[in-house]
């Protein structure tokens, strides 16, 4: 009787159907698998570029600690000079040279012109 069971076209229906169905979970473990790894390398390159991030902040705020960085912004932000310094403020002005070639053009023109340039806002 059991050799009948095994000779049965139903029973090779079921084994084929049971056999393509843990073919489908063996295959959908391992596409998981695979999904959660590349997860886990994202997640690791992550963390590899926040510990940079952190030791580069550890860098800066030890150097925001130090005398040197202080004086630094004093100087900057405060205008602060030692008593052993002379200080000397150079401006670079270029516009003056292309306001006095503004003025002269205007000069130039007539009363009539003038006015039309000032109405349409040249």
């Amino acid at each position: 009787m059991i050799q009948k069971v095994f000779k049965s076209k139903y029973f090779t229906v079921v084994v084929v159907l049971l056999l393509f169905w843990a073919a489908y979970l063996i295959i959908g473990a391992s596409m998981r698998r695979s999904d959660v790894e590349d997860k886990i390398v994202d997640l690791e390159n992550k963390a590899s570029e926040i510990e940079k991030s952190n030791k580069y902040l550890e860098r800066i705020m030890t150097y925001i600690k130090t005398p040197a960085f202080l004086e630094r912004e004093a100087r900057i932000k405060l205008n602060y000079k030692s008593a052993d310094e002379n200080v000397a403020f150079i401006y670079m002005n270029n516009e003056s040279k292309d306001r006095v070639d503004d003025v002269q053009s205007i000069a130039a023109m007539s009363n009539p012109q003038r006015w039309w340039n000032w109405l349409m806002g040249r």
